[in-house]
């Protein structure tokens, strides 16, 4: 047997193969689609020389104009986070119990907060988001605070 092939372990191949027979497709068939179909789909051109390169990265920038600047220095401190993981999840549940306890006021409204500390409030995720951002906070809670008389729906079931 090739040697390729006896890397892939039996699960796999029963996988790979009720899939293509899902789509109606043979193996073969199934796996090619999978694989980039020619050199526009890859990240980079392995043999590129440095003109080429620099015109990838054009290319990869367009349409990043209206991003902010960063600000940062790349240092450990602005790569690393300051707060352990038991602060973050303190600080998601007083967000939470915010959003809950604040719902006839901004239901319908998307929030982004620092723990108990409103930041923004908008129409959109977008909206609370970018008031964040603005603000200086690049992790902010965003969250959706229902209305009061908000009734949940579960669908596509007859």
């Amino acid at each position: 047997m090739n040697a390729i092939l006896e890397q892939i372990k039996p699960e796999t191949i029963a996988l790979i193969e009720t899939q293509a027979t899902h789509l109606g497709l043979s193996i073969d068939e199934y796996l090619r689609r999978l694989l980039p179909t020619g050199e526009q789909e890859l990240a980079l051109k392995g043999d590129s020389n440095q003109a080429e390169f620099e015109a990838d990265m054009i290319e990869f920038a367009e349409g990043t104009d209206d991003l902010p600047a960063h600000n940062g220095t790349y240092s450990r401190e602005d790569i690393y986070a300051e707060e352990t993981v038991e602060d973050v999840e303190a600080k998601r549940q007083k967000s939470i119990a915010w959003i809950k306890s604040h719902r006839d006021q901004y239901g319908g409204k998307y929030v982004a907060l620092d723990g108990d500390k409103v930041i923004g409030i908008g129409d959109r995720y977008g909206d609370a988001l970018k008031l964040a951002l603005k603000a200086g906070y690049k992790n902010a809670f965003i969250g959706n605070v229902l209305p009061l008389d908000f009734e949940g729906y579960l669908g596509g079931f007859d």
